[in-house]
């Protein structure tokens, strides 16, 4: 199901021909043994790249206080905010990757940006 409850029309992985997106998840729900909530992921990998709301803030332009209400799951981001706060988090840290951008975009219900195999999926 894609955000608006309609059915996946999606890429559909190669090896186990279910859609991507699902298989992002399973990976997802390994790694971290439950599923995080989008608000959740993002402190978890702010604190990982060891960067503030205020380095957010100089980075993005986002203003703290929505950052913070984006931690407590009071506010859903738009597409471009989660891809925004991504890259923000790359930036300078070789903790977090692509694959970390993609399961944020996973947990605040948007496509990835690369499919399983990774390669980039045409938007």
């Amino acid at each position: 199901m894609n955000r608006a409850g309609a059915p996946d029309t999606g890429k559909l992985h190669s090896r186990c021909n279910v859609p991507v997106e699902s298989v992002l998840k399973r990976n997802y729900l390994r790694r971290y043994g439950y599923d995080m909530n989008f608000g959740e992921n993002l402190r978890y990998l702010r604190t990982k790249a060891g960067k503030s709301r205020y380095q957010l803030w100089k980075i993005t332009g986002l203003d703290q206080a929505f950052l913070s209400r984006l931690e407590k799951g009071e506010k859903n981001p738009s597409r471009n905010t989660v891809i925004l706060l991504g890259l923000a988090l790359v930036h300078g840290c070789n903790q977090i990757t692509c694959e970390h951008i993609d399961e944020l975009l996973l947990v605040a219900g948007y496509a990835p940006l690369r499919d399983s195999n990774l390669r980039v999926l045409p938007h």
